[in-house]
């Protein structure tokens, strides 16, 4: 005869509880149990503190993080307040510059017009032209003098050439004029006028010295057009 299921049920269940009533009775049980609950409070704490570890670190960075964009920021202005100043400035030296070249432009070109004016048998070189207005002014009369000399001699053995003339590779015959004791005018006679390419000087030369200047118009000088 099959035991009605409840019935079952209900016996399974109490002889249950009678044997955790009896594990609780032993005192073995219960400091094992003791010991789990322990370990289980242990590893949740444990957890708990590395959560809250991790959320003060994380706290912590990002208020690092955020502390170090504001820095860079200030940074970043101070150095565009810096490049627009450095910009500023060198747009003004710029204009400076382009205003002193217009100026040293025009300087030159009134030069030249009161050279060709007074002296209208001679044409002139952009290279003398240069290093005749950078002359001081008692320079530039001494260099005059050879010109208007120039101007109204009959032939070349008016003017103190020195002995040997240039040859040029693109102009042709060159000749050296002594203006002074260190100063020279090179020049070339065409039919009856004279082109002036440059001047040199034994004194502080520099792009002007007499070797250069040679070279250069051995080499490199153009045509008076």
């Amino acid at each position: 005869m099959t035991m009605p299921l409840n019935r079952r049920m209900k016996r399974k269940v109490e002889r249950k509880r009678s044997r955790m009533l009896k594990k609780a009775e032993n005192p073995l049980y219960l400091l094992t149990a003791l010991k789990r609950k322990d370990k289980e409070l242990e590893v949740a704490d444990r957890e708990r503190l590395m959560f809250k570890n991790e959320r003060n670190m994380s706290y912590q960075e990002n208020e690092r993080l955020l502390k170090r964009n504001h820095q860079l920021e200030e940074e970043r202005e101070v150095q565009e307040a810096k490049f627009l100043q450095l910009q500023e400035e060198i747009e003004g030296l710029k204009a400076k510059v382009e205003e002193k070249e217009e100026r040293t432009k025009r300087s030159r070109e009134r030069v030249r017009e009161r050279l060709e004016v007074m002296y209208p048998r001679l044409a002139y070189h952009p290279h003398f032209i240069q290093a005749f207005h950078r002359l001081r002014e008692k320079e530039q009369w001494v260099f005059e003098s050879k010109l208007a000399l120039m101007e109204h001699s009959e032939s070349l053995q008016e003017l103190p050439l020195r002995p040997s003339p240039i040859k040029s590779t693109r102009v042709g015959t060159v000749y050296e004029l002594e203006v002074s004791p260190v100063f020279r005018l090179y020049f070339q006679q065409v039919d009856s006028h004279f082109h002036v390419y440059g001047l040199s000087t034994k004194k502080n030369g520099g792009s002007h010295a007499q070797d250069r200047m040679i070279q250069w118009l051995r080499t490199d000088a153009t045509a008076i057009e």
